[in-house]
């Protein structure tokens, strides 16, 4: 026994297709012929992006659960349910498509009306924490439930795995070759449908977590992108502000008879000594047909002895002051050392707030500039620099911020 497509049951959709070839192929595959938006698996497909009301139906399976089974459980199960059942329902949505705000807003409603009220939508009973804190893990004293707007992202977000990685999949051969065929990479300028739109708006926060290990360079770009563990606007900030094209690809700056030929000339000393070691760096790459590869960089605890010794931007640093250390020194000592050479307090910039910690090292940095500060940020980089010349922390931490 094999499994037979059923043509009576099945619906043939055209799209860009002339409606008397249509009735042909109607009456050949004996089958109907339907028109967009149509919903497939319970998912609203259509040229257009889902409205609320096509993504109603959702919602009401959601409420719909929670009324069924939510006012025969205890307190524990309710939170269980929650997790377990009404987290759940919208998977295969949020896999898809990026859902209205209107419609997580009305979900986390009955999830929390499931949780604290049981089955009774008009029950009054104030929450015990804010939803806030449920969302939170519960190592950090929340109760673990599952935040649908980041758990949206997350899952859209593996499509741009896909897509830099070329998978081989239809659609990512399809969207290379339609937008992308001309060598340029995605960019602020967003192009493509709704849903490759809705995608490419989370490319900063895949970028942010995401490395690339060098093949053929063409999913790359030269400045913006992390590769092979550098990012070159950091460690050539001088060099960087002379380049002629910002938005290079690797592909394409590798191509140039000369790397001379990216940068606006006359050089400056320091841009050609930093230009002097990026040759350096990148005579040793040796392109290949094969795909770039896409990898993540989470999940590694930062240390003080990295982020103060070892990282290569604390290297910088030392050396401009013209300090050094012996190698193989425990990071406190090595640092201890370093502080008595400088004779003045100091700290680094690291995220976006100020932090003291014990034995007198202080982190310092500028909310909203991430590892570029003079460039996103430069009245809290003032701020922060005059402070280590005088020796002393910025008068108050909103003094760093924007």
């Amino acid at each position: 026994m094999c499994l037979k497509v059923n043509y009576r049951k099945s619906v043939m959709v055209p799209i860009n297709v002339p409606a008397q070839k249509m009735e042909i192929l109607s009456r050949t595959f004996n089958c109907q012929i339907g028109s967009l938006p149509f919903t497939y698996l319970g998912l609203p497909l259509g040229l257009e992006k889902p409205s609320v009301a096509e993504c109603y139906p959702l919602v009401q399976r959601v409420e719909r659960r929670m009324i069924a089974c939510s006012q025969f459980l205890t307190q524990a199960r309710r939170l269980q349910m929650v997790n377990s059942v009404l987290s759940s329902l919208p998977t295969f949505y949020m896999c898809s498509i990026s859902i209205p705000v209107t419609v997580l807003d009305q979900i986390d409603k009955y999830r929390r009306h499931c949780l604290w009220r049981g089955s009774d939508p008009a029950s009054k009973k104030p929450p015990l924490v804010s939803w806030d804190m449920v969302c939170k893990p519960k190592k950090h004293g929340g109760l673990g439930v599952i935040d649908l707007r980041v758990q949206n992202k997350a899952l859209l977000m593996k499509n741009l795995h896909k897509f830099y990685n070329k998978s081989d999949l239809p659609w990512v051969s399809l969207v290379w070759e339609s937008y992308y065929s001309n060598g340029k990479l995605p960019s602020d300028r967003k192009i493509g449908s709704f849903w490759w739109k809705d995608v490419l708006k989370l490319q900063t926060e895949f970028k942010g977590m995401a490395s690339c290990l060098v093949n053929n360079g063409a999913s790359i770009y030269f400045w913006h992108d992390l590769w092979n563990g550098c990012f070159l606007p950091i460690q050539f900030p001088e060099l960087y502000s002379y380049a002629k094209k910002k938005d290079i690809s690797f592909l394409a700056a590798m191509g140039q008879d000369t790397l001379l030929n990216l940068f606006h000339q006359p050089l400056s000393v320091e841009a050609y000594n930093q230009f002097q070691r990026l040759e350096e760096l990148v005579q040793n790459i040796q392109l290949t047909n094969d795909h770039d590869t896409w990898i993540y960089i989470w999940g590694n605890v930062e240390s003080v002895a990295h982020l103060f010794i070892q990282c290569r931007f604390a290297k910088e640093c030392w050396g401009m002051l013209d300090l050094t250390y012996q190698d193989g020194l425990e990071p406190f000592r090595v640092l201890e050392i370093l502080k008595a050479k400088l004779q003045v307090p100091f700290f680094m910039e690291v995220g976006g707030f100020i932090q003291q910690y014990e034995r007198g090292f202080t982190f310092a940095s500028v909310r909203g500039a991430g590892q570029s500060v003079p460039s996103f940020q430069p009245k809290g980089s003032l701020v922060l620099f005059s402070s280590f010349l005088k020796g002393v922390l910025p008068a108050t931490v909103s003094s760093l911020h924007p």
